[in-house]
């Protein structure tokens, strides 16, 4: 069935446009501040404060329930010299939330050690089987501090205090759904239901860096003296999709600058290894720091050895999540680019791989015929480690909630969901919990993970179509909503200029424009060779001053009869090639179609 486009109606943002044109405050371009007024900032005083938004606008962490306790329980275990282990998740926000901690307890000359559970062998969060090694590895722990998880630990933190170790947690998932907390002895996290924090959509990594920030202030020290760690934070609000709104925009502004300016080995050697590979590879892109770089790039090569850990690489001793860490953590330039170029191979790997299961995916979507699921619920022989990345390519590529579970042996299926706006993919969850049909999950309402019986799929899939089609918002499912239907003479690199300086970074909450291209009669077409031998060829028209791309795109075109004109959904961007710049469209998950 072919995907329906709707072209978004902005007739009550129009009628707050004029008015707000009118104040000499506001001097935005029409489009600009369209975008705005439809994102909630639909008055003058809002627009300005998020263009000035300032340090004083953040938060105080020591606001937060149990913040207080746990700055003071950390604070005076640093002065009593006790041993101090930080159990991280395994995703980038885990890694990067966990390099924080240790990075500022470097700054008062504590030495803590890190921990990061085995994706495979002992799941997510902090738990018994993770304990137990933690305990086996680091025995003279005395304190555990949680990072970007823990929230949900009962029986993990209740092993560890059975063992005489104190637990200190910072999350930012959901808790409870009753409001219990583990027996932890400060439990700090904005989600929790007494919890009086109003913006709650913050990663691990930062509540980790405002906690540090504050036992740096108790311990006598300037928060300045940490700064630099806002790169992490950075990093982690992207790849762990968080609102870029408020404190989250700001931070990642803040963060951005300082990986541009190199301010760790770790940053420093990417760009290096990245470079070095390139060159190998005779690849000739330029390399530019920012939300896409940090999505596609720099992220996967963090997450990469978490997903794949124990396959064999060539050219890497060990395929382990650690690697991520002591990379981060690592203390020169030449540390960090060995632990870096690692980093790269693993992740070459972890795309080989994922490409042979999203192609699988399909052939089980195709041959199952699930095209009129409201949600995709996929299982087979995938590798455990990649679900995630499957189920989100499949998620954008549909624009419905797909669930992928990989084949984990003893009659169970493990797997990872991703959702759309408009469907609570926790809420629903908490539903089939609750009706027997899981074994395990937690997550939010964007993402989660599932263990789940074989013999319940089939009825877990039709429960959740079910709660979906009862309560999804909006019915993304039913059609693409494109922000702006332009003509291609109407595409400029002033008018992309404007986009990129008064509205990047784009995410989650703030997401990036849907463009349509109304009518391409294009003037010529170059294929462009594919590197990789089992895609289609590259396409790249010209109408104009325009540059019209579309990756892998040829086989495509041609089934659909090579049409002149086109019309067709993506994204902007400006194309610098030498000294000359000229404005570029890049057709998204092949949306052309005859026009």
């Amino acid at each position: 069935m072919e995907e329906k486009w709707m072209l978004k109606g902005h007739t009550n943002a129009v009628k707050t446009l004029i008015a707000l044109k009118k104040d000499p405050r506001i001097k935005l371009s029409d489009p600009i501040l369209l975008y705005l007024i439809e994102h909630g900032y639909d008055t003058a005083e809002k627009i300005e404060h998020f263009y000035n938004f300032s340090e004083a606008d953040i938060p105080d962490v020591r606001n937060m329930k149990d913040a207080p306790c746990f700055i003071d329980a950390l604070t005076k275990a640093i002065r009593e010299g006790k041993k101090i282990t930080v159990y991280a998740d395994y995703d980038c926000d885990g890694v990067c939330a966990g390099s924080v901690i240790v990075l500022a307890l470097r700054k008062l000359g504590v030495e803590a050690n890190c921990f990061i559970n085995r994706r495979l062998e002992e799941g997510y969060g902090c738990n018994v089987k993770g304990m137990k090694r933690l305990l086996q590895l680091y025995p003279d722990t005395q304190l555990i501090v949680t990072v970007d998880n823990g929230i949900v630990a009962f029986e993990g933190i209740e092993f560890a205090n059975a063992h005489g170790i104190d637990v200190l947690v910072s999350d930012h998932h959901e808790p409870n759904a009753k409001g219990l907390l583990p027996n932890a002895i400060a439990c700090v996290d904005a989600k929790r239901l007494d919890d009086p924090t109003e913006f709650k959509e913050i990663c691990g990594t930062t509540l980790a860096y405002k906690l540090m920030c504050a036992v740096l202030e108790k311990a006598g020290h300037q928060k300045s003296e940490i700064e630099d760690l806002l790169a992490f934070v950075a990093l982690a609000t992207i790849t762990d999709v968080m609102d870029l709104r408020e404190e989250n925009r700001y931070y990642f502004l803040k963060g951005k600058q300082k990986i541009i300016d190199g301010c760790f080995p770790c940053f420093r050697a990417w760009r290096q290894v990245i470079a070095d590979k390139d060159k190998v590879a005779k690849r000739n892109r330029k390399l530019e720091i920012n939300e896409t770089t940090f999505g596609y790039l720099f992220g996967p090569m963090i997450n990469a050895p978490g997903r794949i850990e124990g396959l064999q690489v060539a050219g890497v001793p060990n395929v382990s999540i650690m690697l991520s860490q002591k990379f981060l953590c690592a203390q020169n330039d030449d540390e960090a680019y060995f632990y870096g170029s690692q980093l790269y191979e693993i992740n070459e790997a972890r795309k080989r791989l994922q490409e042979e299961d999203q192609k699988k995916a399909k052939e089980i979507y195709k041959q199952e015929g699930k095209e009129k699921n409201s949600v995709l619920v996929i299982h087979g022989d995938f590798f455990e480690g990649i679900v995630g990345i499957v189920a989100g390519s499949l998620c954008s590529e549909k624009n419905k909630p797909v669930l992928v579970f990989a084949n984990h042996g003893e009659g169970l299926y493990k797997g990872s969901a991703r959702s759309v706006e408009g469907f609570n993919l926790k809420q629903a969850l908490d539903i089939c919990s609750e009706e027997g049909l899981l074994k395990e999950y937690g997550g939010h309402e964007m993402a989660a993970g599932v263990t789940i019986e074989a013999g319940k799929i089939d009825v877990f899939e039709r429960r959740m179509c079910e709660l979906y089609d009862a309560t999804a918002k909006g019915k993304k499912d039913d059609f693409l909503l494109i922000d702006y239907a332009l003509r291609p003479e109407q595409v400029t690199v002033k008018m992309i200029h404007e986009f990129e300086t008064y509205l990047k970074p784009f995410g989650q909450g703030f997401e990036e424009p849907v463009f349509a291209l109304q009518e391409v009669n294009y003037d010529s077409m170059i294929p462009m060779n594919n590197k990789n031998q089992n895609k289609s060829r590259h396409l790249k028209f010209r109408t104009g001053d325009l540059n019209v791309v579309w990756w892998n795109g040829e086989e495509v075109y041609q089934e659909i009869g090579c049409p002149k004109p086109f019309k067709c959904i993506g994204s902007l961007s400006i194309n610098k090639y030498g000294d000359t710049i000229s404005p570029q469209f890049t057709i998204e998950h092949n949306r052309c179609r005859e026009a």
